[in-house]
């Protein structure tokens, strides 16, 4: 999904960097950060943006889709895998359940 700029709020880069607040050690983010979240992005997602002229945009709404995108993927990455349970123990669970199917329990 792209960015519509005219129902989007637009931010350039150093408005961007300014909205997003300061980071480590309260510095503010460099320029330089906010291309790197655009061109590469951070953990295979990128930031989307538009180019009006010379000037590179980003808005608001997109600012708020990419957060929501790595919170999303760093939920999923910590998520508890699917407890794969070994043959010998499957193979004795199904034993007991015919074993109680016979028994008409």
């Amino acid at each position: 999904m792209g960015i519509e700029i005219a129902s989007e709020t637009l931010l350039t880069i150093k408005q961007y960097c300014e909205f997003r607040g300061p980071g480590r050690g309260g510095k503010p983010m460099s320029p330089l950060t906010a291309y790197r979240h655009i061109n590469i992005g951070v953990r295979g997602i990128r930031l989307e943006h538009t180019r009006v002229g010379g000037t590179v945009y980003t808005s608001v709404e997109a600012v708020q889709r990419f957060a929501d995108a790595l919170t999303d993927a760093k939920l999923r990455k910590y998520a508890p895998a699917a407890i794969a349970i070994p043959a010998a123990r499957r193979r004795k669970d199904e034993a007991v359940a015919r074993e109680l199917d016979a028994l008409g329990v």
